[in-house]
């Protein structure tokens, strides 16, 4: 058998389908089947999140089956029923290339983004958390260098906390 299973973390993908041979990934309680597809997975806390850029990805969490062609995605929070919605093919696992590409995401969303690729805490202020961003983040440069940037980008104040950065209003900041 064709297998994975993610616990936590973020993986990326790119199988060559063979129905004889399904490919299958574990995560959540759900079943990922593939139908001859490059898909990314998110596994964080209680979420998981599924972004196809080719083929079919199959979700089934038992009663629950949703088919995923390319330029869907689907957010599963545990106890809850499923959400699809569509994505930009091109965009699903760009941080392989050092990028990360937003549509409407909200900030707390892209501070765990940011924290999962760095590999440093990174967290959105609460006065911040719901704001809305649409754009390209570079994660070069280590994270020194990307959480200010993001910070830019996302006009407000990253500051570093202990062993991690959290993104806040300018005026929070200041205090």
């Amino acid at each position: 058998p064709r297998f994975a299973q993610l616990e936590r973390g973020e993986a990326l993908f790119t199988v060559i389908h063979d129905e004889s041979r399904p490919f299958i990934v574990k995560t959540g309680g759900a079943t990922l089947t593939d139908a001859g597809t490059a898909f990314n997975v998110v596994r964080a806390g209680d979420v998981t999140e599924v972004s196809v850029s080719e083929g079919v990805v199959i979700y089934d969490k038992g009663a629950e089956r949703v088919t995923l062609p390319i330029g869907r995605r689907l957010r599963a929070v545990d106890g809850r029923r499923a959400e699809a919605g569509d994505t930009d093919p091109g965009a699903v696992a760009a941080w392989r290339g050092g990028r990360l590409i937003y549509g409407s995401a909200a900030f707390a969303t892209v501070a765990d983004d940011l924290s999962r690729n760095l590999g440093v805490p990174v967290s959105a202020a609460p006065g911040v958390r719901a704001r809305r961003f649409s754009g390209v983040i570079l994660l070069d440069g280590g994270a020194d260098r990307a959480v200010p940037r993001a910070g830019a980008v996302l006009g407000v104040s990253a500051r570093r906390e202990g062993n991690g950065w959290v993104l806040m209003a300018g005026s929070d900041a200041e205090r």
